[in-house]
């Protein structure tokens, strides 16, 4: 069983850490040489607690539940678990903090994925020690580092958006009526009207489907039927000009449809 807890004294309670209290961090990584550096490096500072460190789901389980960290540094290319149903489980335990140091042979939607099953952070884990420390500290106070443009500039460089990059790369999301003008342009086939909003049944769904939820999942929350679900899509996807659940939320997040708050508030 590789784990092993540097302190022992519990953590108050599993929100925010507060103000002047040291903040208790996990370190969850497969690599011993960085795993090594990292616990080194963490216990150097004085307003961070290494409270240990493990790669075994088990292991990892039993700390949180026993010293309840503010932050997990996990490691996103994890081979003993699933990363993301780590994040999930982290999630369901209340962690406050989730920092995910990316995988090496991640691609565009790495990160979306996991931001929408509950990281906070997402770094390279050439990061600076520095800026490391500025991050624990930011995500043990409760902020997520990762924002909704951080997934669109990632989703645009993918091939099937590449007609909505063309004349898009320089809108925000807080300016919807000109990313529809500029779609009109490329697309030459929906109206402004038609991506300017969306039913609240098709956002309720697109909420639940960026939260990780299968059809059959998203038709229990709503109190539906799968097949309602699916034909809902279909008709979303024909309508904004798409072929799939990941673009549709894309393009939700963009026009504001839908939010990171909103997804995160959800329960599947």
């Amino acid at each position: 069983m590789t784990i092993a807890v540097a302190d022992l004294s519990h953590l108050a309670g599993n929100s925010v850490a507060a103000p002047g209290k040291a903040i208790g961090v996990l370190v969850v990584h497969e690599c011993p040489l960085f795993r090594v550096g990292l616990c080194s490096f963490l216990g150097q500072q004085s307003d961070c607690r290494l409270i240990g460190e493990a790669i075994q789901p088990k292991d990892v389980l039993l700390l949180i539940r026993e010293q309840r960290p503010d932050v997990v540094l996990l490691d996103g290319s994890l081979t003993t678990t699933d990363p993301l149903d780590l994040v999930q489980q982290l999630r369901q335990q209340g962690v406050p903090g989730i920092l995910v140091f990316a995988p090496p042979m991640g691609d565009e939607e790495t990160p979306f994925r996991f931001l929408m099953y509950g990281v906070t952070a997402y770094e390279d884990s050439t990061i600076s020690g520095e800026d490391l420390l500025v991050t624990i500290r930011r995500v043990a106070q409760g902020e997520c580092l990762i924002t909704g443009d951080d997934l669109l500039s990632q989703a645009a460089r993918r091939e099937r958006l590449a007609h909505i990059r063309r004349n898009a790369l320089l809108v925000t999301r807080n300016d919807a009526h000109c990313l529809s003008r500029q779609v009109e342009n490329c697309q030459g086939t929906k109206t402004q009207e038609s991506l300017c909003s969306i039913s609240e049944r098709d956002q309720a769904i697109l909420e639940r489907i960026a939260r990780g939820g299968t059809n059959a999942q998203v038709a229990q929350a709503l109190g539906i039927g799968p097949h309602i679900v699916k034909n809902r899509l279909d008709q979303l996807f024909k309508k904004l000009n798409i072929h799939d659940r990941t673009s549709a939320v894309i393009m939700a997040l963009r026009n504001q449809w839908i939010t990171l708050d909103g997804i995160h508030s959800l329960s599947l």
